[in-house]
């Protein structure tokens, strides 16, 4: 792990209580050009441009505050007096003991902002500024054919720009066993023209000319060609990111299996959207999705090849929501999802059929597919005269409602019985 943190393009930072720096990581030097003594100590503010600090400092401290993990991109000032884009997390870990501290994890996007500065310019400025960035760049075109492969494309997936052009998406970085989940999403985007689906940026699971699996986040958007349009997609290997963050994690909150949060941080997270209910007029919902047949699974298959379709599973409930909501595993076969700022049941309603859609997409492990059996109870509530452990029992009822009504299904918490 000492050797991923001094080799590493991302950079992490600790400020203790006072908000001074108390530690980085050995890769701050190559990122912003100072030596860890030069910055020991120091706010870190001095090297923040002043605009960024004007519009995004206020929103930086609130989250703070309320111990939310906020994302932002500001620029940075790099000791040769050069500033670069850098996108940054915050996560209050004041409570480890072992960090006591504001962990902020820090990355150079400075090549795709002048990659989308370019793009507003013009077409032929922005395949140049796309073939020297580092993120992977693919334009995919709506039978999901690559129209376009950059160099940072092929050292990141192995395949060359011959190899990959005219080649479908799904077969050549999907994974197998994900192939026909994404082909229905895919021509679902295309056959409804939703572009809006695709803006937030996401994190799945790719695979290499290989085989190799490894996380990446995507970045989509939707390009009008006069008339036709293709999709063009940043792709960034974030493998490094994943292994620095979890060693930083506090493992007693995470489940070390899905590396999701446990019971324990999901009872911090839903006392806090709960909290959050007082000061907006929003509402959440809690669903709590249960795998009911997996003791069958692992008497066919065995634990480790059910553990491993318990990870598939979170894998995918992960990928299917809000970067801000929270996905957790319950118990052994069992995952919760906490989602704020709906606005009607109605809502949580299109959360829960996106969801058991993904979950019962057949899962190849050991030799066979497998469609899991799964039962989904929704509670939904708009203010805060309700407790976690009453939301979580009124999303079990809802569960065992949709259970006795053979699976496969969800039910939503009507306040004495949950309605199908």
């Amino acid at each position: 792990m000492e050797a991923l943190a001094l080799h590493s393009t991302d950079m992490a930072v600790v400020f203790d209580s006072d908000a001074n720096i108390a530690y980085v990581t050995p890769s701050v030097e190559a990122v912003s050009g100072y030596r860890p003594d030069e910055l020991i100590g120091t706010t870190g503010l001095d090297f923040v441009h002043p605009d960024d600090l004007a519009s995004g400092m206020k929103d930086v401290v609130q989250a703070m505050v309320v111990g939310e993990t906020i994302t932002r991109e500001w620029r940075i000032c790099r000791a040769d007096g050069t500033w670069r884009w850098c996108e940054f997390t915050l996560t209050d870990m004041s409570d480890d003991p072992a960090i006591r501290g504001i962990v902020a994890h820090f990355r150079d996007v400075t090549d795709r902002h002048m990659a989308d500065a370019a793009l507003r310019k013009s077409e032929g400025m922005f395949r140049r500024a796309v073939e020297s960035t580092s993120d992977g760049f693919l334009a995919i075109g709506p039978d999901d054919r690559i129209a376009a492969w950059n160099p940072a494309a092929e050292r990141i997936f192995g395949w060359s720009a011959n190899e990959a052009l005219g080649r479908e998406v799904s077969e050549l970085i999907v994974p197998e066993e994900e192939r026909d989940l994404y082909r229905s999403r895919f021509e679902r985007a295309v056959a409804e023209d939703m572009p809006h689906l695709l803006e937030a940026p996401i994190e799945m699971i790719a695979v290499d000319r290989g085989g190799r699996r490894f996380p990446v986040a995507v970045h989509v958007v939707q390009v009008d060609l006069g008339g036709r349009f293709q999709f063009e997609a940043f792709v960034r290997d974030i493998g490094a990111r994943k292994e620095l963050e979890a060693s930083l994690a506090d493992h007693g909150f995470t489940d070390s299996l899905t590396r999701l949060p446990n019971r324990t941080l999901l009872g911090d997270r839903l006392s806090l959207a709960i909290s959050r209910l007082a000061r907006r007029s929003t509402s959440i919902a809690v669903l709590l999705i249960d795998l009911a047949d997996m003791q069958a699974v692992r008497d066919n298959i065995g634990d480790e090849q059910a553990d491993e379709l318990v990870v598939r599973v979170a894998h995918r409930l992960s990928a299917s929501v809000r970067a801000s909501d929270t996905v957790a595993r319950y118990a052994r076969d069992v995952f919760v999802v906490v989602t704020e700022d709906l606005k009607a049941p109605g809502d949580a309603v299109i959360i829960a059929t996106r969801l058991l859609e993904v979950v019962v997409t057949s899962i190849r492990r050991g030799g066979v597919d497998i469609e899991p059996d799964v039962s989904i109870g929704v509670a939904f509530a708009s203010s805060d005269d309700v407790s976690q452990e009453e939301m979580l029992r009124r999303a079990d009822a809802a569960m065992n409602s949709a259970r006795s009504e053979g699976g496969g299904r969800f039910a939503l918490y009507d306040g004495s019985t949950a309605a199908t």
